[in-house]
């Protein structure tokens, strides 16, 4: 397996020569997903599809859960996308999902596209509160979250501590460093540990 950087937990290489599937779909009676795939064409997203490289999937009204060979796993709410796209880093290229939305890492990592990275973790939640926010929720262990700066050195942006959710505002102009600023820092509180269970975590809700 190829890696992108020297950094620990560099975000995993799966994609060349595998693919994720399409394992739960949960409709909502709204927009159903879809796919775009690399050859540009657009196709509904049903359960067993299976996303390659360069291919796109925006879950529309749905929720939707990506599961690869490995065992990493996304689940998506409505509103998401994620494609397996090259990822330049250090004059290196390597393949690495992309995500946007609501999308909850499972034994997983990757970039979130409008802002950084995040190591390997056993779950973990992000989502997008506007254009230029996400929130971070740490569950089960610490989220590392890192960026690479224009010479192509490592840096931590913030660690969520379990328990806790970081609202992280993010820049797209400016030297990286100086991009990202953490805006708060509070406990996850009961009423949303309930509903980030209900919709990401439920077994019942997300059932094979």
């Amino acid at each position: 397996m190829e890696r992108v950087h020297n950094e620990p937990n560099a975000p995993s290489m799966i994609g060349l020569g595998l693919f994720y599937e399409l394992t739960v779909r949960i409709p909502s009676g709204k927009s159903p997903a879809e796919v775009l795939t690399a050859s540009g064409e657009r196709i509904m997203a049903e359960q067993g599809a299976r996303l390659g490289l360069g291919d796109l999937i925006l879950t529309r009204g749905d929720w939707i859960e990506l599961r690869a060979p490995s065992g990493e796993t996304y689940r998506l709410s409505p509103g998401s996308e994620f494609t397996l796209k090259p990822v330049p880093i250090r004059g290196e290229v390597g393949i690495s999902p992309v995500y946007y939305g609501g999308v909850m890492p499972i034994l997983a990592n990757g970039k979130y596209r409008t802002s950084c990275w995040i190591k390997m973790v056993s779950s973990a939640l992000i989502e997008a509160v506007d254009g230029e926010t996400d929130a971070y929720y740490a569950l089960t262990e610490p989220v590392h979250v890192y960026e690479f700066d224009e010479s192509g050195r490592y840096f931590e942006i913030v660690t969520v501590n379990v328990g806790e959710k970081v609202l992280l505002s993010h820049r797209s102009t400016g030297p990286v460093r100086e991009r990202y600023t953490v805006l708060s820092r509070q406990r996850i509180g009961e009423d949303e540990a309930r509903r980030i269970f209900e919709e990401y975590l439920s077994p019942v809700r997300w059932a094979r």
